[in-house]
């Protein structure tokens, strides 16, 4: 019964302290101080400074639209939102060097279709 009760107790101190682990930590383009990534089909350009800010984002439809940029913390996801904090894309990313594949799962921007793969690459740091 001792041992039980040790052992439910070092194992719920093991969920509490695994809730906070972020697995996309050190990942995502915003963990890339000062960098620039962009990508072409559609164009989409966003710059980080120190700390994950974001300097500029925008996305070019047939004209320029800024966006801000949420990412999921305990999850893929990620929101680009217009400066009325629409939601323009939801999407799922997949995050690898220097790179960020967001696959689209939601869209109300019209030339951009459910399922696109957009590939944003670092191109600075």
């Amino acid at each position: 019964m001792k041992w039980g009760k040790l052992l439910l107790v070092a194992f719920s101190c093991l969920m509490i302290l695994s809730c906070d682990v972020d697995p996309w930590e050190g990942k995502r383009p915003l963990d890339y101080e000062n960098s620039v990534w962009i990508a072409d089909d559609p164009y989409l350009y966003v710059e980080y400074g120190t700390d994950g800010e974001l300097i500029e984002a925008y996305l070019f439809e047939q004209n320029s639209i800024h966006v801000k940029i949420s990412y999921g913390q305990y999850d893929d996801s990620v929101v680009f939102l217009d400066l009325n904090d629409d939601i323009l894309l939801k999407c799922h990313a997949q995050y690898l060097n220097s790179q960020c594949i967001l696959t689209v799962s939601e869209t109300n921007v019209a030339s951009i279709d459910v399922g696109v793969s957009i590939e944003l690459n670092q191109v600075l740091s």
